[in-house]
């Protein structure tokens, strides 16, 4: 079934008007609300009938007629539309799931919660605060090239991540002395100050590359036309106020150990608990970057950018690079 933080796939079915649906033609930037209903006996939930839903887009999918939607519509009160499915949209979403289930997408159509359909208090409680209040909304006249993805891991995850990190701790994170072919890490503390903790051949490391994989990789690939090739082992890092943890201005390829890297990933796994820690992107202005708890930030290698000191508390954060292919011997 998916899983929040997996974007619903596109579809095309006839609602029950008879008039063709295609899903990203028709949804463009505004939350969803996705009924998928496997009994054709099952009626609308109350929470979403016409008096009771305040929701700007919903949808339902019955296996069953453009005539049996017309009447089921009627009958239940349903605003929304109704799609014809014959069981393979259904099963994509649902997968082994029996129970007719609520979907709640955010506005890029990743999934943000489900439901039991029959459930009327978690189907209530899901939709009652669906989008937050609107930010003031300004005109921008630069930002860096970046892509940031929200909700990639849960509150949940964050905090089993860090408690990992607080429990076994790190090492003090390395760079290249040099760019020449060979050159070692070494400690700098004037130009970096990070403990890391490597999860290579541990078991958080095949979990979060599974992650990453259904939550986080197709937005890579939609927003840069870009399907990586591999993925450097994930660090599990900790920038602390103690040494004013930071790493100055710098790119993330230009050693030959580091060629392949063509796009740099972090994701947040706090936030409110420090002060400074904030990404920058120097060629493209001042504007500082943090990201909320959960949320991937993605950005070419080639960009300059920085993490700006910890005046408090400690920031932590999983990174790592999306790979191209090895150059042929």
């Amino acid at each position: 079934m998916l899983e929040p933080g997996q974007r619903l796939f596109d579809f095309v079915r006839r609602d029950h008007n008879g008039e063709p649906f295609h899903l990203y033609a028709e949804v463009l930037g505004a939350p969803l609300v996705l009924l998928v209903l496997r009994d054709k006996a099952a009626s609308c939930p109350e929470s979403l009938r016409w008096s009771n839903c305040q929701l700007p887009l919903t949808i339902a999918l019955r296996q069953a007629s453009t005539e049996e939607n017309v009447k089921w519509r009627e009958r239940n009160d349903f605003s929304g539309l109704v799609l014809s499915d014959n069981g393979e949209v259904a099963d994509a979403v649902l997968g082994d799931r029996e129970d007719d289930t609520v979907f709640l997408t955010d506005r890029n159509l990743r999934i943000k919660s489900h439901c039991s359909a029959r459930n009327a208090d978690d189907l209530r409680a899901m939709i009652k605060n669906e989008e937050p209040k609107e930010r003031e909304v300004r005109p921008l006249t630069q930002i860096a090239p970046l892509l940031i993805v929200p909700r990639v891991l849960s509150v949940e995850e964050c905090d089993k991540l860090v408690a990992l990190f607080d429990r076994e701790g790190g090492k003090p994170s390395g760079m290249p002395r040099s760019f020449e072919l060979g050159a070692p890490l070494v400690v700098d503390h004037t130009s970096k100050v990070r403990e890391d903790l490597r999860l290579e051949g541990r078991q958080e490391d095949a979990w979060l590359a599974g992650v990453i994989a259904r939550r986080l990789l197709p937005e890579v690939e939609r927003v840069f036309s870009y399907r990586p090739k591999g993925y450097e082992s994930l660090k599990l890092v900790c920038y602390g106020a103690h040494g004013k943890g930071h790493f100055r201005p710098h790119r993330d390829n230009l050693a030959p150990s580091t060629r392949r890297r063509r796009l740099a990933l972090s994701i947040q796994l706090n936030e409110g608990q420090y002060e400074g820690g904030c990404l920058r992107f120097p060629e493209y202005g001042r504007d500082l970057y943090s990201p909320p708890k959960g949320a991937a930030l993605v950005f070419p290698c080639s960009l300059a950018h920085e993490v700006t000191p910890i005046e408090k508390g400690r920031r932590y954060a999983i990174v790592s690079f999306l790979l191209d292919e090895a150059p042929a011997d």
